[in-house]
């Protein structure tokens, strides 16, 4: 979410103005090193895994976390996390998040299927 917003407008989701003191290449970092990270992870550790409701009911409890926090920061706070949702209307607001929701389980999927191409040999207990 946060590179797609990036490469739209920059200030989506880096808001220069605010004057926090936040390093952009902390950002880069942060949002960058975690793909090669968890690739490099995926290669090197096998994960037993439970079943795919109980899973995606833990993925879905985790994303719906964070958009509950990104609401709270931004309705009560007045601290909008990316930068676009305090400019577009409460309808996009709920269709960029939930579509955020989406792209949460398809990168679980695309997880879970390269799992299984890189650990074959291991049966699921």
């Amino acid at each position: 979410m946060y590179w797609t917003l990036y490469l739209i407008d920059k200030e989506y989701v880096v808001n220069d103005a605010s004057g926090d003191g936040y390093p952009w290449w902390l950002t880069h970092a942060g949002h960058s090193m975690v793909v090669p990270i968890l690739l490099l992870e995926a290669l090197t550790t096998y994960h037993r895994r439970s079943r795919l409701v109980i899973e995606m009911s833990i993925l879905i409890a985790l994303v719906g976390s964070y958009v509950l926090w990104i609401y709270y920061l931004g309705l009560v706070q007045h601290i909008w996390v990316y930068g676009i949702l305090c400019k577009i209307s409460t309808v996009n607001r709920v269709v960029i998040l939930c579509g955020f929701g989406v792209y949460a389980i398809v990168l679980y999927l695309i997880g879970l299927l390269l799992h299984k191409i890189l650990w074959p040999q291991r049966r699921q207990e």
